[in-house]
Protein backbone atom coordinates (compact mmCIF):
# COMPACT_ATOMS: atom_id res chain seq x y z
CA UNK A 1 0.00 0.00 0.00
CA UNK A 2 2.89 2.55 0.46
CA UNK A 3 4.54 2.26 -3.00
CA UNK A 4 1.24 2.74 -4.58
CA UNK A 5 0.65 5.88 -2.45
CA UNK A 6 3.97 6.82 -3.38
CA UNK A 7 3.49 6.38 -6.83
CA UNK A 8 0.33 8.49 -6.84
CA UNK A 9 1.86 11.19 -4.58
CA UNK A 10 4.54 11.34 -6.85
CA UNK A 11 1.88 12.29 -9.74
CA UNK A 12 1.39 14.92 -7.67
CA UNK A 13 4.41 16.46 -7.14
CA UNK A 14 6.03 16.16 -10.91
CA UNK A 15 2.93 17.86 -11.96
CA UNK A 16 1.23 14.67 -13.85
CA UNK A 17 -1.85 14.85 -11.99
CA UNK A 18 -2.88 18.76 -12.69
CA UNK A 19 -1.99 18.49 -16.19
CA UNK A 20 -4.79 15.72 -16.05
CA UNK A 21 -6.90 17.20 -13.39
CA UNK A 22 -9.86 17.90 -16.72
CA UNK A 23 -10.30 14.04 -16.39
CA UNK A 24 -11.28 13.76 -12.83
CA UNK A 25 -14.40 12.35 -13.40
CA UNK A 26 -16.46 10.52 -16.46
CA UNK A 27 -19.89 11.75 -17.83
CA UNK A 28 -21.88 10.62 -15.18
CA UNK A 29 -19.68 12.05 -12.55
CA UNK A 30 -17.83 9.13 -11.09
CA UNK A 31 -14.61 9.38 -10.16
CA UNK A 32 -12.00 8.01 -12.78
CA UNK A 33 -8.47 7.54 -11.89
CA UNK A 34 -5.77 9.54 -13.01
CA UNK A 35 -3.49 6.89 -13.96
CA UNK A 36 -5.85 5.65 -16.73
CA UNK A 37 -5.01 8.62 -18.86
CA UNK A 38 -1.05 8.79 -18.26
CA UNK A 39 1.46 8.24 -21.28
CA UNK A 40 3.46 5.64 -20.71
CA UNK A 41 6.33 8.26 -20.29
CA UNK A 42 4.71 10.08 -17.23
CA UNK A 43 3.58 6.64 -15.43
CA UNK A 44 7.34 5.67 -15.86
CA UNK A 45 8.66 8.93 -14.13
CA UNK A 46 5.78 8.34 -11.62
CA UNK A 47 6.74 4.86 -11.01
CA UNK A 48 10.45 5.80 -10.91
CA UNK A 49 10.46 8.52 -8.15
CA UNK A 50 7.75 6.35 -6.83
CA UNK A 51 9.66 3.26 -5.77
CA UNK A 52 12.74 5.44 -4.68
CA UNK A 53 10.66 7.35 -2.15
CA UNK A 54 9.20 4.22 -1.00
CA UNK A 55 12.83 2.06 -0.83
CA UNK A 56 14.55 5.53 0.87
CA UNK A 57 11.77 5.31 3.50
CA UNK A 58 12.24 1.39 3.68
CA UNK A 59 8.81 0.61 2.18
CA UNK A 60 9.07 -2.98 0.31
CA UNK A 61 7.69 -2.77 -3.28
CA UNK A 62 7.92 -6.37 -3.69
CA UNK A 63 3.75 -7.27 -2.62
CA UNK A 64 2.67 -4.12 -5.05
CA UNK A 65 5.11 -6.07 -7.72
CA UNK A 66 3.11 -9.10 -7.03
CA UNK A 67 0.14 -7.45 -7.57
CA UNK A 68 0.94 -6.13 -10.76
CA UNK A 69 1.98 -9.68 -12.31
CA UNK A 70 -1.50 -10.94 -11.23
CA UNK A 71 -3.05 -7.83 -13.28
CA UNK A 72 -1.09 -9.07 -15.80
CA UNK A 73 -2.45 -12.90 -15.74
CA UNK A 74 -6.14 -11.52 -15.95
CA UNK A 75 -7.69 -12.15 -19.46
CA UNK A 76 -9.17 -8.37 -19.51
CA UNK A 77 -8.24 -5.64 -16.29
CA UNK A 78 -11.28 -4.35 -14.53
CA UNK A 79 -11.79 -0.85 -15.06
CA UNK A 80 -10.35 -0.52 -10.71
CA UNK A 81 -7.01 -1.94 -11.75
CA UNK A 82 -6.42 1.64 -13.00
CA UNK A 83 -5.89 2.70 -9.28
CA UNK A 84 -2.46 0.88 -9.33
CA UNK A 85 -1.52 0.99 -12.78
CA UNK A 86 -2.40 2.87 -15.99
CA UNK A 87 -4.09 1.66 -18.81
CA UNK A 88 -0.90 2.66 -21.23
CA UNK A 89 1.55 0.55 -19.02
CA UNK A 90 1.94 -3.45 -18.87
CA UNK A 91 1.97 -5.18 -15.79
CA UNK A 92 4.78 -6.88 -16.14
CA UNK A 93 7.27 -4.41 -17.64
CA UNK A 94 6.07 -2.01 -14.63
CA UNK A 95 6.80 -4.73 -11.83
CA UNK A 96 10.01 -5.96 -13.49
CA UNK A 97 10.99 -2.18 -13.52
CA UNK A 98 9.90 -2.08 -9.60
CA UNK A 99 12.43 -5.57 -8.99
CA UNK A 100 15.21 -3.98 -11.02
CA UNK A 101 14.95 -0.57 -9.07
CA UNK A 102 15.13 -2.41 -5.56
CA UNK A 103 18.18 -4.82 -6.69
CA UNK A 104 20.16 -1.14 -7.60
CA UNK A 105 19.18 0.09 -3.93
CA UNK A 106 20.52 -2.09 -2.07
CA UNK A 107 23.54 -2.60 -4.10
CA UNK A 108 24.43 1.18 -4.06
CA UNK A 109 24.31 1.16 -0.44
Amino acid sequence: MGATLAICLAQHYLGIYQKHLRNQYDDKGDPVPVALHLDPEEWKRALEAGVRNSLANGISIKSLALLLRRFDAMPRRPKWTGYFLPGAATDLDSSERMLEMEIQFFSDK
